[in-house]
Formats: C-alpha cells, sequence, structure tokens
C-alpha cells in the first residue's frame, strides 16, 4: 500500500515537472504564435472598413463576429475551415470572416428561438413538432453558406462565360507589343463594364505577376482560385510559353479559337436540350387548349342534344 502510494506521488511530482519544465513553455509560445497569426490573418477591420456607422444587419453581424473572435469563442481549426471557405468565395476572407461569423451566429439564435416556438405552439406527436425545432437552427446557420456558394456559382457562370472575349482582346494587346502583365490591366479595364467577374480575375493575376518573383506561381494561384478548365488553360498555356520561350500572342490566339470552339459547342448543347425543357409546358399549358379547342365544341353539342 505504502509503495504504491509512493509510486503515485512519484508520478504525479513528474507530470508537474514535465509541465513547468517543457510543455508549459510551449504552450504559452503557442499561444503567442497563434495570437499573432489570427491578428495578421483573422484582423478585425479598422472603423472606416466597418460596413456602416449606422444600425443594419450587416453592421449586426460584423460586430457579433468581432466579438467572437475577439474573446477567443472559436477555437483556431473552425476558424481555419471558416477562413478557407470565405477565401474560394471572396477575393478578401479577412474582412468577410467577422460578417460571415457574425451572420451564422445570429441566424442560428433565431432558429433556435423559432424551433422553441414551433415546439411550443404545435401539436405534440406530429412530425413537425420534432422537425422543426432541429431544423430551424441547422437550417440557419447553413444560410450563409448556401448565399455563398450561389455567389460562388455566378461568379464561376460569369467568369467563363467571358473569357472568350478576354481572351481574344488579350490576343490583341500582346501581339501590339504589349507585356502580358500590362495587357492582363489593359483588358481588366476594358471588360470592367463588360464582365466584372472576368476584369476582376484578370487585375488579381496582374497584380500577383507584378509582386511574386515566379510569374508562374501567379498563373497557378489563378487556376486554383476559380478552379474553372479555361483558366487551367489559359496558365498552362502561359507557363509552357514563359519555360520555352515560344511566342505568346500565337500562343494565345490558338487557345482563343479553342475556348469559342468549347462556348460554341456548349451553347450548341443547351440548345438541343431546348426540346426537352419545352416538353412539360406543352403538356401542361399548350395540349389542355387544343383539347379544349378540339373538343368543346362536338361536347357542347351533345349536351344540348
Amino acid at each position: 500500500m505504502m509503495a504504491t502510494f509512493f509510486f503515485i506521488a512519484l508520478m504525479v511530482l513528474g507530470l508537474v515537472g514535465v509541465w513547468v519544465a517543457v510543455l508549459r513553455p510551449r504552450f504559452t509560445q503557442g499561444r503567442r504564435r497563434v495570437r499573432l497569426e489570427q491578428l495578421r490573418q483573422y484582423r478585425v477591420a479598422e472603423s472606416k472598413d466597418r460596413p456602416g456607422t449606422r444600425f443594419s444587419p450587416a453592421r449586426v453581424a460584423y460586430e457579433t463576429g468581432s466579438f467572437l473572435i475577439q474573446r477567443h469563442l472559436l477555437s483556431r481549426r473552425t476558424l481555419d475551415e471558416l477562413f478557407r471557405t470565405l477565401a474560394r468565395a471572396t477575393q478578401e476572407p479577412d474582412q468577410f470572416l467577422p460578417v460571415f461569423l457574425g451572420a451564422k451566429t445570429i441566424l442560428f439564435g433565431v432558429g433556435l428561438v423559432l424551433g422553441f416556438v414551433a415546439f411550443m405552439s404545435l401539436n405534440a406527436g406530429s412530425i413537425s413538432h420534432l422537425v422543426l425545432p432541429a431544423a430551424l437552427p441547422i437550417g440557419g446557420m447553413m444560410l450563409p453558406d448556401m448565399v455563398l456558394a450561389s455567389r460562388r456559382k455566378r461568379y464561376l457562370r460569369a467568369v467563363e462565360s467571358g473569357m472568350a472575349d478576354a481572351l481574344d482582346m488579350l490576343t490583341i494587346c500582346v501581339d501590339a507589343g504589349m507585356p502580358i502583365e500590362a495587357a492582363m490591366q489593359r483588358v481588366a479595364h476594358d471588360m470592367l463594364r463588360i464582365n466584372a467577374s472576368v476584369a476582376n480575375e484578370l487585375r488579381l493575376t496582374a497584380r500577383d505577376m507584378s509582386l511574386m518573383p515566379d510569374r508562374q506561381e501567379a498563373l497557378r494561384q489563378m487556376a486554383q482560385r476559380t478552379g474553372l478548365p479555361v483558366m487551367r488553360q489559359v496558365a498552362t498555356v502561359l507557363t509552357q510559353s514563359f519555360e520555352v520561350g515560344s511566342p505568346i500572342a500565337q500562343d494565345l490566339r490558338i487557345l482563343s479559337e479553342d475556348v469559342q470552339a468549347d462556348t460554341m459547342l456548349r451553347y450548341q448543347t443547351r440548345v438541343a436540350q431546348l426540346p426537352v425543357y419545352l416538353t412539360l409546358p406543352m403538356i401542361l399549358f399548350i395540349l389542355p387548349v387544343i383539347f379544349i379547342v378540339v373538343i368543346g365544341p362536338v361536347a357542347l353539342s351533345l349536351m344540348g342534344q
């Protein structure tokens, strides 16, 4: 018994010694390092970047998210996941993170309140009495993600539809003797009123190519940022032109023709699908009218007899 007590006391002293000598300094340094990274990545915007000075839903969401970030109420892993989600959908995820986080929190609370009201007002034993109290908070928390996903899809569709025209203009600029960075900036400026999504992608790529020592890394980031096949083709063609030394204008001209052919093929595919999509409206709205016009007089005459 005495030996067991002595062994337990020795283990406790050893664990305390390891904590004081090894683990505690590392945890302290780790917390400092995590705090510095959070301040760098998840900085709370200055007062001039705040979404308005008056009361608004965006303002409330911003203040709520800023409070959660500053009080360290969320783990670093959760913040990293939210940051990556925003990085795929927006160009400034550090500024949108407080609004996104606050919106999820507020909508989750609203869903809880509505779920409690539904639980108290609906009849016990029904499916809605059990499903709504659980579905409303989950739906409220997922609503910002669905909004971001919808905006991301619209943005990618706009980029994909406008790259054919952008490549034509880019080919003209490069063929005139402009560097590729200046050509992208010029095309981005000209495409701003035609297709703001394509202009934004070209502007970001031109900025990265001007700042980064390796232009190929900027092109790889452009391909990863959107994930579209056409952007990967542009990045591959420009990277091969830089490595081999082939004329960029000629490669862009060939790529532009391929992209236009793919765009035309996609439009033709959609046109070929129109008869299938028109079948249901024709059955619901056109055929009943035809039956009434054809069979109506016969039915009226039979009813008169």
